[in-house]
């Protein structure tokens, strides 16, 4: 019984020695202070920890003191307005906290119908952490969705690493008057999308500035149905829009400026509408993917007809109407050449005249060197080619896009002895616009010397405007019813 006591005892004081000097080393005191990301002190903020019962709020200054707690934990802060965050224990804790979004909750809660309102001013986003770091606003699975911004809402990611908007497995969704992009003052590196739609139907996003910074602005994957309508999209490094497995897309009346490439040369099925672009503050032509192959041509007026003629070209881009006199003006005044006149006619979008091919091909290099591709007048061979609406038209019509002049082209039925506005007859089979009437346009062609010109003008009855007729000229001469059209390589 002597010894059992003595054992017991020994065990307890072995107990106590062992259990105060481990207590004592797993007890630290913790300090620190709770911030924004913008550097200021928080007050009130809530400090708790996960496994023991202490409890902490900042003063006036950020500071909190836990007071001796162990280490094998972990310290969380909340307040109003805020992310929560968490660190381990340690004895100096310093929080950053990032703000929470309300129009990322109202989104996140709306209901199918629902109109979310943005108000006036800028509204800076950071992606929720907890659940996401790569997300600024998640629109999942949504239908009938509105999103409309007030005069100036403007809608800007605070963090580089994520996309400002995703849109994902939803239908119907609308994004209007907003003003969306990256805050990116230092101009750092972005490798996000400004917005990101995948699976989804029917998107349209309506009078609202795209202001990148980032990688690519629009990148739609898997998707039908998406409209950009009466917008701008500007500063993206790679893309302005990139398509991927999407069907139904049409872009119109929308200013695409200073991006690495408007889309990918893979995509030719998005519908381009009187887009305006420029790069580097200057207004240039926009593009239309022509799929080259051959064309048979056959002359069925004479009987019996002859040999059928076959109009070959290569695969190239081409200008969607002939080159504006805001375009040309921009050239001029890039390099202190003399303004055409415009016959007292006006300038912005009507096609410029009243130059020589000289010029033109002085304009070509111009352009080539300020979008670094090849651009060029094209031989009569491509622009025929292109005119006829290459594969999808063939030999069908007289005129480029139809049999009736009046219909596609300014002619000496309907100018009134003129030039007049690009783009504002029907286009062909491509969406390209003019290719017969208004004026002339030259090719790289020579015939005994002469230059060869092609389509007609404002000044041309149907001989002249046919897709087979051509005329020739002197080659340093200039009327107001000559013109041209850039070509550009693959």
């Amino acid at each position: 019984m002597l010894l059992m006591k003595k054992i017991h005892f020994i065990v307890t004081i072995a107990l106590i020695l062992m259990n105060v000097p481990v207590s004592a080393q797993n007890r630290i005191s913790v300090t620190g202070k709770v911030s924004n990301i913008d550097g200021k002190l928080l007050a009130n903020a809530v400090l708790t920890l996960n496994k023991q019962n202490t409890i902490a709020t900042t003063n006036r200054f950020g500071e909190f003191d836990l007071g001796k707690i162990f280490t094998n934990d972990t310290v969380l802060v909340n307040i109003p307005g805020y992310q929560s965050n968490h660190a381990p224990v340690s004895s100096e804790i310093n929080f950053t906290l990032y703000p929470t979004s309300e129009i990322r909750e109202r989104i996140n809660n709306a209901r199918q119908g629902e109109i979310v309102s943005i108000s006036s001013g800028i509204h800076y986003l950071y992606p929720e952490f907890r659940s996401d770091s790569t997300i600024g606003i998640h629109i999942k699975n949504k239908r009938d969705l509105t999103i409309r911004g007030e005069t100036g809402a403007e809608i800007r990611m605070r963090w580089l690493n994520a996309d400002i908007i995703r849109i994902s497995g939803s239908q119907n969704i609308l994004l209007e008057n907003l003003i969306i992009g990256h805050h990116n003052p230092k101009d750092e590196t972005c490798d996000r999308t400004t917005i990101l739609i995948e699976g989804s139907n029917n998107i349209v996003i309506n009078n609202t500035n795209i202001d990148g910074s980032g990688k690519v602005g629009i990148n739609a994957r898997e998707s039908n149905g998406i409209v950009i309508d009466n917008s701008s999209i500007n500063n993206n490094r790679d893309f302005a829009f990139l398509f991927s497995e999407c069907s139904s897309i049409s872009i119109k009346e929308t200013l695409i400026e200073d991006n690495g490439e408007i889309m990918s040369n893979e995509e030719r099925n998005v519908e381009m509408i009187e887009n305006t672009l420029k790069v580097g503050g200057y207004f240039v032509p926009e593009f239309v993917f022509v799929d080259g192959g051959t064309i048979e041509i056959l002359d069925e007026s004479i009987i019996p007809p002859p040999e059928p003629r076959l109009l070959n070209a290569g695969d190239l881009y081409i200008g969607r109407t002939e080159v504006t006199f805001d375009q040309y003006d921009g050239f001029c005044e890039a390099t202190g050449r003399t303004k055409p006149d415009d016959s007292e006619w006006g300038r912005g979008d009507s096609p410029v005249i009243n130059i020589t091919i000289e010029d033109a091909k002085a304009y070509c290099e111009w352009l080539s060197a300020l979008l670094n591709k090849k651009i060029r007048l094209p031989s009569s061979s491509e622009w025929e080619y292109a005119a006829r609406g290459g594969k999808k038209g063939g030999d069908d019509n007289q005129y480029s896009g139809s049999n009736t002049i009046r219909e596609v082209a300014w002619c000496k039925f309907n100018s009134d002895n003129r030039t007049h506005e690009v783009a504002q007859k029907i286009p062909n089979e491509l969406n390209i616009f003019d290719m017969s009437g208004n004026v002339y346009e030259f090719c790289t062609d020579r015939m005994d010397s002469l230059l060869v010109l092609k389509g007609g003008s404002w000044a041309n009855g149907g001989v002249g405007c046919r897709l087979t007729d051509h005329v020739v000229s002197e080659v340093g001469f200039w009327d107001d019813n000559i013109g041209f059209r850039c070509f550009q390589d693959r």
